[in-house]
């Protein structure tokens, strides 16, 4: 009998040193958390848990936002590109207009139609100074920023917290019972949920120094 009872508290300890785990307490968060996000809570019914360490700039939610920027960087400058094609083709048939009007002879109305192309000839090139000057500078922030973003990528990794990844079983909207994967990342001290990963952020998180790289190898192409 005092064997069994020395054993109760190291049974009792036990049980809330797992009850304590990392693993326990991402669980508990997500478990709080996961209802909010569906159709119908009540369904919820959860299957496992599992939790990986995190590290800045890889699992860094803030250190993504800055790689979405830098991309938005290089969309205005490709969009300023594809406007000063657009520019050029407009130049070029204004050109070929003049030179199908002009002749020998001509009529007043076509005199009228070659100067008005030959104004909107002077306004597109005034426009085609305009956006080089504009693509120019956006390459040049561009190529800032991917170059900072890569020089951040090769930081020495920190510990910033946990990875979460939950799977659990729930009603759609269809009112049929399917299994969903949820992925979290979980603060150091395992108090908060500060992101839920999408599957695009694991796709890139997966493929890290190529999403990183393919960034910088544009800015080369580009210069080139």
């Amino acid at each position: 009998m005092k064997k069994i009872s020395f054993l109760l508290p190291l049974i009792a300890l036990a049980m809330v040193s797992c009850d304590n785990s990392p693993l326990a307490k991402a669980d508990r968060l997500v478990r709080k958390e996961m209802p909010q996000n569906l159709f119908f809570p009540d369904s919820y019914d959860p299957v496992e848990t599992v939790i990986d360490s995190a590290f800045y700039p890889k699992h860094d939610p803030q250190f993504w936002e800055r790689v979405d920027k830098t991309q938005k960087k290089l969309d205005k400058y490709s969009d300023l590109c594809t406007e000063i094609h657009n520019t050029k083709n407009r130049i070029n048939s204004s050109q070929r207009t003049i030179l199908m009007l002009s002749g020998s002879y001509i009529s007043d109305f076509e005199r009228f139609e070659i100067r008005r192309e030959r104004a909107e000839i002077e306004e597109l090139k005034k426009k085609m100074g305009r956006l080089i000057k504009e693509r120019d500078h956006a390459f040049e922030v561009f190529k800032k920023a991917a170059e900072e973003i890569k020089a951040e990528s090769e930081q020495t990794p920190v510990f910033i917290g946990f990875n979460a990844a939950h799977r659990f079983r729930c009603k759609n909207n269809l009112d049929q019972i399917i299994i969903e994967d949820f992925y979290f990342l979980v603060d150091k001290e395992l108090e908060n949920l500060i992101h839920n990963w999408s599957d695009k952020d694991l796709e890139r998180i997966k493929n890290f120094e190529e999403t990183i790289d393919e960034l910088v190898s544009q800015a080369k192409a580009i210069e080139e």
